[in-house]
């Protein structure tokens, strides 16, 4: 090997003289929150629910891991706010530095009017208050007072004299019920509003704090601490501190100031400087996840996820060490580790994480691995023999592992391979596929030409394990091969590591980590199981734990429990860029783009509970049991989550029962859930953070979607009645109608009577039988027996048809035919003529006419018409189809007229014929009963006001066909 000299190595025993490496604990922002909140942060508070309230240069502002949200002023004079607390009832309240007290309601600051009035007429500077047993204690420069602000009464405790100046603080002790007022000349002791005890101080002592049976003091022109009145801290030489508060958390007692943050140690009765290097400390928190926020001056917020959680830091080069990028970390058989860089560097811990080396490969490249063997320290930038303190730079690939016989399997870019663990010469035993390997004086034996990452030697079945790009290989001691599949798919392996039962645990870059035994895949964990990815870059073994590094996280699989737990929640890690990790002296350590962290394995067995609630928004149902909802109504649910560690990468399931039978998820970002339209009924929304390494989260809303009113009880109700009415009214009708039909019917049936004996009127036979009785008498028998013929065929027609309501036109024609030539000869008279015509588009055997309706009106008009005329007599009859559903019957005479027939009736005493009536009659009652109407026009034809022509009655009958 070659050195290269122009390599720089920080060696121990300068390092030892010159740096030592300190813990730190890890502090992280949350980029938003300082972003949104980029002023001076003066106080700080988390309410019962977990969120936290920041007082600022800008006003109120609160934050919830996901969203930063401002608070408005109804009215104020000016912005920035402390001393926020909140009140027994669940509000938030804050001053301003104007003397102004608000209590925060539906997201808007209003004031007190009554406190604040109060607080005006004094024309003193308010100092602090607080809540104690449901009151509000206050304190101005001259006046301690309490405030009911449920009843908004205000009691004055105690004022103080000229003589005694001011006051400066107060706090109370709830075993004892007293309450402790600093002042100018001396704190007070006041117990049931009386003074129980006045002790005489410097005059400086202006900050007091009861921490369980103790009294802490801090005098502000000294920046001495004192408990009980006796010294527990004074600042080295003149280095001033100005103290500003004490902050008890979780039963800790910390101390912020304008040097930084201050924590009382109860085991050696003193105050320790906590080193966080930040300055201007204004406030500690500590939230319901266990994590601590502090806040500064001019420097924002950080987040502290767990206090056990510590950064590995170099006192005198803090940058060096904790501004890396670390990609890898390896321990050796003294139980030292190192940690390569994304930048060429490796860095040497000992046991007490004490930097003990620096090697600086000046490739600033990545250091990918580095293994330690045989007294070298061999990277995949080069080799540095740790006797000489040389340094051999040459590319030695993407991982290593030595096998039984003097070997290192190497994967690289291009190839994998075997080479001798000299690096000189060729591997031993493998010398077929021999070449040279970068520049050291030294072949390898390649197994395969294709880009590799993983490599793994088993020293229990001497085989050869090599994660290529495009599969998983194995070989055995002779380098037979053969590949490894998964579900007869390819395995891109980038990590191994053989357990003690001789197991191989594969993390692919897609597939989560496998479990393979005999070089047959077994088992899988994935995303399935409960891993944060199943793009894997590490996987290590320790005890009873496989621990798997995922694209996003850190997890580790229970073999005992057989589940998956995330550890990188827990720690508060997301976000992080995590590279590697490593288990050494029962701690675990993590290599980041922000430096190593470390913490004891015993401190992860903590889980914690964020705050989560579901709610409906709106005003109105935000404080209902039994939720109803209007049909139609849009339904908003909001899932209130508190879960800092998370840094927002989460999200929610929910269900909405009985709708849906899956978990529904959406993001943290999106916390709202809105139902449109459901219908009526009861439902039950379910909830949770979906996050299966935290405590259950389950929450649960029920509510009802009223019915709308016409699903309503009363609206059936009335619906049903008015049906029935319908029904019934219906019923009515129909029986009313029926009724009415059938008398309809039955006066049809007597007015064919009565059409019956229109056309067998006693007149008309009686008149036959004396033509025929004539004609004997006069020995014109055959006429006699013609006549009597036409006469008794006549009459059969009118009985049969009498039977019928419809006949056929052509038996109507007929049968008038007989009635007309009857009447002819009756009268004997040469000068009467008439005519039945039917027009040639009508079939007179398919058109069906109401019986017994046309004879009355020919009788009429022979009777009455053409009876008293003189001259010719003319009577015609015409068949015509008007439109395709109406038959017009046109009777026609030129007889004497309407008018004259009436005058002459008038002189003989005769009345309007009673055929005429029984068939008006007979035709409205059919118009009753029949859809299509029969109508009558009678017209007098005349060629002025004294001459006639005659009469045309016409007849319109809708067309019935013989079928129907």
């Amino acid at each position: 090997m070659k050195p290269n000299h122009s390599i720089f190595i920080l060696l121990s025993v300068f390092i030892v003289n010159s740096i030592i490496a300190q813990e730190k604990v890890f502090l992280r922002e949350f980029p938003k929150l300082n972003r949104e909140v980029n002023q001076s942060i003066y106080d700080m508070y988390v309410d019962d629910k977990g969120l936290l309230f920041l007082g600022t240069s800008l006003g109120l502002f609160s934050f919830n891991g996901v969203e930063v949200k401002p608070y408005s002023f109804k009215s104020n004079l000016s912005f920035s706010v402390d001393n926020i607390l909140q009140s027994d009832d669940g509000r938030v309240w804050c001053k301003n530095f104007s003397n102004e007290i608000f209590y925060l309601e539906r997201d808007t600051l209003y004031k007190d009017q009554a406190l604040n009035n109060y607080v005006l007429t004094k024309n003193s500077y308010l100092l602090d208050f607080k809540f104690i047993d449901g009151m509000t204690y206050l304190l101005l420069e001259n006046q301690f007072f309490k405030y009911d602000y449920k009843k908004k009464e205000i009691t004055e405790i105690y004022s103080l004299n000229s003589e005694e100046k001011i006051f400066h603080s107060f706090d109370y002790n709830s075993k004892l019920s007293e309450f402790y007022l600093s002042t100018s000349d001396g704190l007070i002791t006041l117990k049931d509003n009386q003074i129980i005890q006045k002790a005489e101080t410097d005059g400086k002592t202006r900050i007091v704090h009861r921490y369980g049976e103790d009294l802490f003091s801090i005098n502000t022109k000294t920046s001495e601490v004192k408990k009980n009145n006796q010294l527990i801290f004074t600042p080295k030489g003149d280095n001033r501190i100005v103290f500003f508060r004490f902050s008890e958390q979780n039963s800790e007692l910390w101390l912020t100031s304008s040097a930084g943050l201050f924590k009382y140690n109860p085991e050696n009765n003193s105050i320790e400087k906590f080193d966080i290097h930040l300055t201007g400390v204004t406030d500690i928190v500590t939230d319901l996840e266990g994590n601590h926020w502090v806040s500064s001056l001019d420097k924002g917020v950080f987040f502290i996820p767990n206090m056990n959680l510590k950064l590995i830091e170099n006192s005198s080069e803090a940058n060096l060490l904790s501004s890396q990028n670390y990609s890898t970390l390896i321990s050796n058989l003294k139980n030292e580790f190192y940690a390569g860089t994304s930048n060429g560097k490796v860095f040497k811990f000992d046991i007490n994480n004490k930097l003990s080396m620096v090697l600086d490969t000046k490739t600033n490249l990545e250091i990918e691995y580095v293994f330690e063997d045989d007294n070298r320290l061999i990277t995949s930038r080069g080799i540095f023999d740790l006797d000489s303190n040389q340094f051999t730079e040459s590319y030695i690939g993407k991982s290593i592992a030595k096998d039984n016989v003097g070997n290192y399997l190497i994967s690289t870019y291009n190839l994998a391979g075997i080479l001798n663990t000299d690096f000189s010469g060729s591997p031993n035993q493998f010398t077929t596929n021999l070449i040279d390997f970068g520049n050291l004086n030294t072949q390898i034996n390649v197994l395969r030409n294709k880009r590799a990452r993983a490599s793994l030697f088993s020293h229990h079945s001497n085989q050869y394990y090599v994660g290529y790009s495009d599969g998983l290989y194995v070989y055995d001691g002779v380098l037979n091969t053969k590949e490894i599949k998964y579900n007869q798919k390819e395995i891109i392996a980038v990590s191994m590591i053989e357990d003690v039962e001789n197991q191989l645990w594969i993390a692919t870059n897609r597939k989560g980590v496998l479990l393979a035994k005999n070089d047959q895949i077994i088992d899988s964990i994935s995303t399935k199981d409960g891993l944060s990815n199943n793009k894997t870059k590490s996987v290590k073994i320790h005890d009873q734990r496989v621990w798997i590094l995922t694209e996003t996280n850190l997890d580790y699989y229970d073999l005992v429990l057989n589940k998956v737990v995330s550890i990188g929640d827990r720690l508060g890690l997301n976000g992080l860029i995590l590279n590697d990790i490593l288990i050494l002296n029962e701690y675990l350590y993590v290599a980041t783009n922000k430096g190593i962290l470390y913490i004891k394995l015993i401190d992860l067995e903590k889980p914690f509970q964020p705050y989560f609630n579901i709610s409906v928004t709106g005003e109105n149902y935000r404080t209902a049991e039994n939720l109803m909802f209007n049909y139609n109504e849009s339904i908003n649910i909001q899932l209130e989550a508190i879960y800092y560690k998370a840094f927002g990468n989460f999200s929610f399931n929910y269900k909405l029962k009985p709708i849906h039978k899956e978990w529904q998820t959406q993001k943290a970002q999106n916390n709202e859930l809105n139902f449109y339209t459901l219908p009526a009924g009861n439902y039950e929304v379910i909830a949770e953070i979906n996050d299966k390494n935290i405590l259950p989260t389950e929450q649960r809303i029920q509510f009802q979607i009223n019915k709308p009113f016409w699903q309503k009880w009363w609206f059936t109700a009335i619906l049903t009645l008015f049906f029935l009415l319908i029904i019934v009214l219906i019923y009515k009708f129909a029986v009313y109608r029926t009724q009415k039909r059938q008398n309809l019917k039955e006066e049809l049936a007597t007015s064919q009577l009565t059409a019956l004996r229109s056309q067998m009127n006693p007149h008309f036979i009686f008149n036959v039988l004396n033509s025929i009785q004539g004609l004997m008498y006069s020995n014109q028998k055959g006429k006699a027996n013609d006549y009597m013929g036409k006469f008794s065929e006549l009459m059969r027609n009118i009985l049969d048809n009498s039977e019928k309501r419809y006949i056929a036109l052509e038996d109507e024609i007929y049968t008038l035919k007989l009635y007309i030539e009857l009447e002819k000869s009756r009268f004997e008279d040469k000068n009467f003529r008439y005519s039945l015509l039917v027009d040639k588009g009508l079939d007179p055997s398919e058109i069906q006419i109401p019986s017994m309706i046309l004879q009355p009106f020919v009788e009429n008009a022979i009777k009455h018409g053409l009876m008293h005329k003189r001259g010719q007599k003319l009577l015609e009859v015409n068949f015509r189809q008007k439109n395709p559903s109406i038959l017009s019957v046109e009777i026609k005479d030129n007889g004497v007229g309407i008018k004259l027939a009436s005058e002459i009736n008038e002189k003989i005493k005769k009345h309007k014929s009673f055929a005429t009536n029984a068939i008006n009659k007979r035709i409205s009652l059919m118009n009753k009963l029949s859809e299509s109407l029969i109508s009558i026009k009678v017209t007098d034809l005349t060629t002025d006001k004294t001459h006639s022509l005659g009469t045309l009655i016409s007849i319109d009958f809708p067309i019935r066909h013989k079928s129907l």
